[in-house]
């Protein structure tokens, strides 16, 4: 199976700095993204798509067909391009649940024991990599 095209990482790494925004299509992009990452809890109205400027529009798109593939999962291929670990992903994810208050969403008190675990989990990576 073919990877991901060049269009396709850019239409996503496009999507995910908008949703990390304050602005009209900002929660339009984190909710799109947030159903990818899990489609079971965070629902889409695909009609939300039309309050997007035709860039984003094409964008999101463009992330669906990335997605369709499944060479990674949404969260984890923006956690390479970032070189982040997915769990920071995984918590920036759950934080706009709550952001946008989508239904589905953790918690407050779960979102705050994901961070905290994430932390921890960061922490020990950090002191096995100063041992190695």
């Amino acid at each position: 199976m073919a990877g991901p095209s060049s269009t396709q990482l850019e239409a996503l790494m496009r999507v995910y700095e908008t949703a990390q925004r304050d602005h009209g299509g900002s929660g339009v992009c984190a909710r799109f993204l947030l159903s990818l990452y899990n489609g079971f809890r965070f629902k889409f109205d695909l009609t939300d798509l039309r309050r997007l400027d035709q860039g984003l529009f094409e964008a999101c798109l463009q992330v669906l067909c990335l997605d369709r593939l499944h060479h990674l999962e949404v969260h984890a291929q923006i956690a390479v391009l970032q070189g982040k670990p997915t769990q920071v992903l995984n918590l920036e994810f759950e934080r706009w649940a709550h952001t946008w208050k989508v239904p589905g969403r953790c918690k407050k008190a779960e979102l705050d024991g994901l961070a905290e675990r994430v932390k921890r989990t960061m922490a020990a990576r950090a002191a096995e990599g100063a041992m190695a």
